[in-house]
């Protein structure tokens, strides 16, 4: 009897060691380490065409810094080398023209940045104004690089520990954004160029001007009249929808953060780390990535005669181009 409860009790033992070796075990349960705390698979696509580095991770899940950095890295570079692609392949000049009036320079952590208007610049000078620890929102104490001069323009631009910092948005939406804000809202000071638009391209006499009216505008010539483009000139009104390409003149300038309005808040965040920035320190406000397409859409159905959008495309093609924009064939 007592042999038959010893080889009993050895059978129990050996059966314990044996499922706790079996459930420790690396095929069945692996605990994450430090460096991989778990791998995100799933993705919800943007719309944008920038394979999986336009990509963000959908639902809850934990990345850490040095994944997401090098995952961000990986990004830039698609970026920087498409830019460089096109520029090769359009043989546009790799010659910089001065754009001080649209580029600030923050010395605390060597940053150039060129601002595109209507691509949430707003939001970016607080973000600047927090790294330059100024309270006020709007007003930007940045040294603007027209206070340079030429030498030390071209000295910034050159230098390697200089990071350059730019951000764009998908041109169409970038349009309609400018119509909204300079157009639309008819402000005493811009009524002789709304004038403008609407006494040459106006489909309706009575009406406001509407947005298939500034379309006309955008694919035709400037102003002829001196009155309205020296007022143009004066109030920077053409910077809102001028093009990326003469903007900040991506193929002369070697960016090494090229921000999408898409994906800003991945964006931000990394060229923040880049920089060391205190980590308090982020992008206030947001932007959907996938903005209201209807709203959007029947904006530019409303363009007549239906060729001038074919047009317009023609007109900003570069801008698609350049940054790996999709056509916006819903549009026509």
């Amino acid at each position: 009897m007592a042999f038959k409860v010893l080889k009993a009790v050895i059978f129990l033992t050996f059966a314990v060691i044996l499922v706790s070796w079996f459930c420790s075990s690396s095929f069945l349960i692996q605990k994450p380490t430090n460096h991989s705390k778990r791998v995100a698979t799933d993705y919800y696509p943007l719309r944008l065409n920038d394979s999986t580095s336009l990509r963000a991770p959908k639902g809850s899940f934990i990345e850490d810094s040095n994944s997401f950095m090098r995952r961000m890295e990986e990004r830039m570079s698609r970026r920087r080398l498409h830019v460089q692609k096109i520029c090769k392949a359009k043989g546009y000049s790799d010659e910089v023209s001065l754009i001080r009036n649209r580029v600030t320079y923050l010395e605390k952590f060597k940053v150039l940045f060129c601002q595109n208007p209507k691509t949430g610049i707003t939001n970016m000078k607080k973000l600047f104004n927090k790294l330059a620890n100024y309270e006020q929102d709007l007003k930007v104490p940045l040294e603007k690089l027209y206070q340079f001069d030429r030498p030390k323009v071209f000295n910034l631009l050159s230098k390697p520990d200089v990071l350059k910092l730019t951000v764009v948005r998908e041109p169409f939406e970038r349009i309609l954004s400018a119509y909204r804000a300079r157009i639309y809202v008819a402000e005493p000071w811009k009524k002789p160029f709304i004038n403008y638009i609407h006494r040459s391209f106006g489909t309706n006499s009575s009406g406001p001007t509407t947005f298939s009216d500034f379309v006309s505008y955008l694919v035709n010539e400037d102003p002829s009249e001196p009155e309205i483009k020296g007022n143009l000139e004066k109030i920077n009104f053409n910077y809102h929808w001028k093009k990326y390409r003469e903007l900040c003149q991506p193929c002369a300038i070697d960016y090494d953060v090229i921000a999408h309005l898409e994906t800003i808040e991945e964006d931000s965040r990394y060229f923040l780390q880049l920089i060391g920035a205190p980590p308090n320190i982020t992008l206030a406000g947001a932007y959907k990535s996938t903005p209201n397409l209807g709203k959007i859409k029947s904006y530019f159905t409303s363009v007549l005669p239906r060729e001038n959008l074919e047009r317009l495309y023609g007109k900003f093609e570069d801008d698609y181009l350049l940054f790996n924009y999709s056509r916006p064939t819903d549009f026509f």
